[in-house]
Order: C-alpha cells, then sequence, then structure tokens
C-alpha cells in the first residue's frame, strides 16, 4: 500500500491594516509648494486649496513611499483643474488621473 501524504500547514501571510499606501500629490506653482494626502488620487486632487492658478503647474504623484511621477501641466488644464467648479473640474480630474495611470 502506498503512503498517503499529509499537506503541510503553512501560515498565512497577515497584512497589518494600519498599512495604507495613500497618494501624496504636490503641486508647484510660480514657485509655491501645495501638497495634500488622501486614500485615492481623485481624493487627494480635491484636497488642493489652490487659488488663482492660471499657470503652468509640475504635479507630483506619490504612492505609499515607492512610486512617484510628475507631469507637467498646461495653463489651461491648471486653470480647469483648481479654479472651475462643476462637470469641467470632474473632466479635467479624469485627465489627470489617466495621465499618472493610477
Amino acid at each position: 500500500m502506498p503512503k498517503t501524504k499529509v499537506p503541510k500547514k503553512v501560515p498565512k501571510k497577515v497584512i497589518k491594516e494600519d498599512y495604507k499606501e495613500d497618494y501624496t500629490v504636490t503641486a508647484k506653482i510660480f514657485g509655491r509648494d501645495y501638497s495634500a494626502t488622501g486614500s485615492t488620487l481623485i481624493e487627494a486632487l480635491n484636497k488642493l486649496e489652490i487659488r488663482n492658478a492660471k499657470g503652468k503647474c509640475i504635479l507630483i504623484v506619490e504612492k505609499g513611499k515607492k512610486k512617484k511621477e510628475e507631469r507637467i501641466l498646461m495653463p489651461a488644464l491648471t486653470y480647469r483643474l483648481f479654479n472651475t467648479l462643476g462637470i469641467s473640474k470632474e473632466v479635467s480630474i479624469k485627465n489627470v488621473s489617466l495621465m499618472f495611470g493610477l
């Protein structure tokens, strides 16, 4: 009679609930730095309080501590992202999130 194999018990990996990869968004406009954090990219972009953004913007997005990307936004997109309300702001947030691919 062949022996039966008993499967080994492998302990499950435990993921810490405290560790979350938050998004940190930093915008550099005319030499000033604005930053905000959020659990999603859209939430972090909405938390940025920038008034009168009418120039080029360097937008830096960090996911946790590992991933860091930066893009240069043209003045029209910067204006729509930070100074408008409603549909145009939602569309610009969607376009920015597609640019970063996160």
